[in-house]
């Protein structure tokens, strides 16, 4: 009942597919049926004829996959019923073997490969400290860079003593034994299941060292780790070499292939037991912690377990139907992803260790001190390409190994193109972006930087037009990139990308005639850029009201930080005048009032002394373009004269040399006998003396002290 349900919903995708397939077939017929005389009077018989051939189709697939699930389902039953036959076939292929080769042909095969692998491994061994012991050790308080160099070269080197092994314990079976029989096949699985194990117990324990960054796991959780990839290894090496040799001794197929399924099914069961138990120090030792917001990057470091067991499964099963229906191409289905683990960690190290004699380091900076965050440069961009040429590698091989054709198809073809257009193109991007914001960082346009070294410092905010000008220019250039790689992955994928051009100068036609507001906003910010008006960092005036410092330009406006805490966004195109106080120098007159009779000489002199004092000070001199200066007497009236000083400064500096100036200046005139004029009022009213002010007295000489003032 199942298999029927089955074949009428895969008879169903396929009439489906057929049909969309069929529907390049059907436009020519309308459109010679829209023309042809004939075809409008029996328009039903192209359409009955391409029914027709649908249903043939249809009727052919659903017979293929019948005859491939009663195949599957008869292989299955032989090899489930050869399941207790197993033993018998191993012991009749032993006892085959003894009569042809002598009974203790299996010793002798143990003994053969065991020799080899200590002869290999104490040439190996002497190969590495040979080697090693020329490497000079990092210093105690080196850097990481330092310490994970050393421990890359040294594990290559350890890989390259594996390899030597493998050499050697071959020259040694071959001289030992000099057949080609089991014997000699069961010697050669000991010595390479051997030799890749300790290839792949190198590489995880380099991987898994502390020394290893950027891993932020607890010395626990990688140990358990260690452990857990440790025990794999040692399984797999036991499951792989039970395969080759039940392959070597010659069983059945049925036997063959049920030991295939049953010992792939053992390594799903503890792979999947593996991301389980470690479904949090895997990220953690990759340098990537667990998340708990909802971005892409955060989900799939909490779930990587469940897609890597789900995948395992569907390999396990893919497997299982290529042994049955004895297809090839299925032996590392369920192990690629963990081979290709172990394979890409060493060819991204080599490809570092090539990235770090190559491309040299920039000056470094950082954002927010030397415990923020270091902005990139293009050895970091290097090392990302790097990985991501091994991570498209790794993904095209395990294509390979599922049997997709990447090469020989022109899909594939495409795929290989689009995929290289995305890579060149963000090469490109990143390589734009970083060049752009370390600029802008040292031309003070990014707050909070600080560079290792002061001959790289970052300007002062306010003082580069530079920093003003390159947000805008990163906005146009990224843009501009991404939209060259938007279009050329469509014109590979067969899109005709010239309406798209076409289609987009209507609209920024349509655009300038619907929003003039829009326009006027964007050039007006484009001359008033060209000009130089404003730059980021400086106070600024526009009048009504909006002052403050500029904090941000976009294209249509920019955001003025009032210096009590509000934030405005003003369009360009509603600014009519703009006055910046922080350009070049500025200029603060300091009025004083005296009362009359004041020696004006006097005043000169101790204005004229304290300038010298403030010239001469070691943390206010420096600030002073101008010094301080008398000016004399600039205005009297009935109660006092007003003298004035006035001193030149940067416009940032003018608040700080204006408190100084005050206070020195007071205390001065203090010590010098010299006092303020007071604003009191003396109001004289004719009176014999003994008789009380009355309140309308009193009233008028309240109103006569106010008008005086």
């Amino acid at each position: 009942m199942v298999s029927q349900i089955s074949f009428k919903w895969i008879s169903g995708l396929a009439v489906l597919a057929c049909l969309l397939l069929g529907a390049a077939g059907l436009d020519p017929v309308a459109a010679e049926t829209k023309h042809t005389p004939a075809a409008a009077a029996a328009p039903a018989a192209p359409t009955e004829a391409l029914d027709q051939r649908i249903e043939e189709e249809a009727r052919v697939i659903e017979a293929d996959i019948g005859q491939t699930l009663v195949e599957l389902r008869q292989s299955l039953r032989a090899a489930v019923g050869s399941a207790s036959q197993v033993p018998g076939e191993v012991g009749a292929a032993l006892a085959r073997d003894s009569a042809e080769e002598g009974r203790g042909w299996l010793v002798e095969a143990l003994l053969s490969g065991l020799l080899a692998i200590v002869v290999g491994l104490v040439v190996a061994i002497a190969f590495e400290r040979l080697t090693m012991g020329r490497l000079p050790r990092p210093a105690p308080g080196a850097d990481t860079e330092a310490r994970t160099t050393d421990l890359l070269v040294r594990t290559l080197l350890r890989i390259v003593g594996t390899a030597i092994l493998i050499v050697v314990g071959f020259a040694v079976i071959e001289v030992v034994d000099t057949g080609v029989d089991v014997r000699h096949r069961t010697a050669l699985i000991l010595l390479v299941v051997f030799a890749c194990a300790r290839g792949a117990l190198l590489i995880s324990r380099s991987v898994l060292s502390p020394e290893t960054p950027p891993g932020v796991a607890t010395a626990d959780e990688t140990a358990r780790l260690r452990g857990w990839v440790t025990t794999f290894i040692v399984v797999y090496a036991v499951v792989a070499a039970i395969d080759w040799w039940f392959l070597a001794l010659g069983l059945s197929n049925e036997a063959r292939d049920l030991a295939a399924i049953a010992l792939s099914l053992i390594l799903v069961v503890f792979l999947s037991a593996l991301c389980l138990a470690n479904r949090r120090s895997v990220p953690a030792a990759f340098g990537r912690p667990v998340h708990l917001d909802r971005s892409f990057g955060s989900l799939v470091g909490r779930y990587w377990w469940v897609i890597a067991i789900a995948y395992f499964v569907v390999a396990w099963f893919a497997r299982g139907i290529h042994v049955l229906l004895d297809q090839p191409g299925s032996d590392g289905l369920v192990t690629a992803p963990v081979a290709l683990l172990f394979v890409g960690l060493i060819l991204y190290g080599v490809l570092s260790l090539l990235v770090e004699r190559v491309v040299p380091r920039g000056p470094v900076m950082w954002f927010g001190g030397p415990e923020g965050v270091r902005l990139r440069d293009y050895r970091d961009l290097a090392h990302d390409g790097a990985a991501l040429i091994v991570l498209l590698l790794g993904f095209g091989t395990l294509a390979h190994v599922w049997g997709a054709a990447l090469v020989g198809s022109s899909a594939g073809a495409t795929l290989v193109k689009v995929a290289a257009i995305c890579v060149v193109g963000w090469i490109v991007y990143d390589m734009v972006r970083i060049a752009i914001d370390r600029k802008h960082a040292r031309e003070g346009g990014i707050p909070n930087i600080v560079a290792e070294d002061e001959e790289f410092a970052p300007l002062p905010l306010g003082k580069s037009r530079l920093a003003t000008l390159l947000p805008l220019a990163r906005i146009f250039v990224l843009s501009a990139i991404v939209v060259i790689i938007v279009m050329m992955v469509l014109s590979e994928l067969g899109v005709n990308v010239v309406p798209l051009f076409a289609g987009a100068s209507i609209f920024g036609l349509a655009i300038g005639f619907g929003s003039q507001t829009l326009v006027r906003d964007v050039m007006s910010g484009a001359f008033f850029l060209v000009d130089d008006a404003f730059r980021v960092g400086e106070y600024v005036d526009l009048g009504g009201g909006s002052k403050g410092t500029v904090e941000k330009i976009s294209i249509r406006s920019f955001q003025l930080r009032h210096q009590n805490g509000p934030l405005h966004t003003i369009p360009f195109g509603d600014i009519k005048q703009i006055t910046n106080l922080s350009r070049d120098w500025a200029i603060t007159k300091l009025p004083f009032t005296f009362p009359h009779g004041t020696d004006v000489e006097k005043v000169r002199k101790v204005i004229k002394k304290a300038g010298e004092a403030l010239a001469a000070d070691p943390v206010l001199g420096s600030h002073f373009l101008q010094p301080l200066k008398s000016q004399g007497v600039v205005e009297m009236d009935s109660n006092a004269m007003t003298f004035q000083v006035k001193f030149m400064t940067l416009p940032a500096d003018a608040s700080l040399v204006k408190r100084a100036v005050y206070a020195r200046l007071s205390q001065a005139f203090i010590d010098a006998g010299l006092s303020f004029a007071s604003s009191s009022v003396t109001v004289r009213i004719a009176n014999d003396g003994e008789a009380p002010l009355t309140e309308e007295q009193k009233q008028m000489a309240a109103t006569g002290a106010v008008q005086a003032l």
